[in-house]
Parts: C-alpha cells; sequence; structure tokens
C-alpha cells in the first residue's frame, strides 16, 4: 500500500503548503516507508518536486525529470497546489517509480495508490496509438491513458485505486478511486 495526499488553497499563503503537506504526508507515512515526493503548482504554472528525509539518495541523483533535486524544507510557501505521495515500492522499486510522476513534458502530474492488473495490455495498446514509456509502472500507464482518452480512461482501468492528477493544460485536477472503493 502507499499513501497520498494534497492540498489545494485558493487564497495564497493562506497556510504554510509546504509545512503542512509535510505534516500531512508525515501522518501517513505508515502507509508508505520506502520513498517520499512532493509536487507543488503554483498560479502562474510554475511547478517544482522534493523530496525528504524518506527519499532515498538514489531518487535525488536520478536523471528522470520528475525526480526532486531538492528539499520539501526549502521549497518556498508561493504555490496554491500540493501533493505529497508515501511510497511502498512493488512494481518498479527503481528511481522511475518514484511519485509523484509526470508524462508529457511535465503537462501530467499524478500520485497514484494501488494497482492497475490490467496495465501491460493498455501500456501495449498505448505503444501502438505511439506514446513512449520511460517507466515499467501502472502509474506511468495511467498518465498515458489520461492523456489519450481524457476520463474515459477509467472505463478501461482494472484493479485498485486511488489517485489525483494534476492537468497542467487546463489547471485541473482529476481524481478517482476503484469502484468498490477498496483504495
Amino acid at each position: 500500500m502507499c499513501g497520498i495526499a494534497g492540498i489545494v488553497q485558493f487564497n495564497n499563503n493562506e497556510i504554510n503548503l509546504p509545512e503542512n503537506l509535510l505534516s500531512l504526508n508525515n501522518s501517513i507515512k505508515h502507509r508508505g516507508p520506502d520513498d517520499e515526493g512532493y509536487f507543488f503548482a503554483g498560479d502562474e504554472g510554475e511547478t517544482i518536486t522534493a523530496g525528504g528525509d524518506d527519499t532515498p539518495a538514489n531518487i535525488f541523483s536520478s536523471s528522470l525529470g520528475f525526480t526532486p533535486k531538492v528539499w520539501i524544507e526549502n521549497i518556498e510557501n508561493k504555490y496554491s497546489l500540493g501533493l505529497a505521495h508515501r511510497r511502498l515500492s512493488i512494481i518498479d522499486p527503481t528511481p522511475a517509480g518514484h511519485q509523484p510522476m509526470s508524462y508529457a513534458d511535465d503537462l501530467l502530474w499524478i500520485v497514484f495508490n494501488g494497482e492497475i492488473y490490467n496495465y501491460i495490455e493498455l501500456r501495449k495498446e498505448l505503444v501502438a496509438y505511439g506514446h513512449h514509456f520511460i517507466t515499467n509502472t501502472d502509474t506511468e500507464v495511467i498518465l498515458a491513458a489520461y492523456r489519450e482518452w481524457g476520463k474515459e480512461c477509467l472505463h478501461r482501468f482494472n484493479g485498485m485505486w486511488a489517485f489525483v492528477l494534476y492537468d497542467k493544460t487546463k489547471n485541473l485536477l482529476f481524481g478517482s478511486r476503484d469502484r468498490f472503493g477498496v483504495k
């Protein structure tokens, strides 16, 4: 199991978003002791990722674009959206499985808990449509599926999940959980 959290504030700087998101994510540490990650977006479209004390060193040194390069304690309080993830490494325990994860030139971001059982089949279908993958995760398949089919991607998923996806182009948060509410 992993854990996801997020905060949206409509009046910037009303609360200390990085500090509160860190506290929220630490409260679910038991759900994902292997890694932690953070994503922040501002009203002007600026984004940044961060790691914390439980982010492994190989995540910080990874060349993947979505892995953090700064510590959560160094994030300025100037963002209106914050997403956090606690990871229990099961599928692709390498830095490629770190979250929050991005896709499509950092236009889509996700925090995800669960498993998409048919992600290998969906991945093959998405490759046929021209999508490219840099990880072996079901998380990246969710992002590509959303890019291809929009919210209709949910009808294609077989599994148990909870996720929040940020679409930077539309300035939209899209969240879903599995049909039975397992996650």
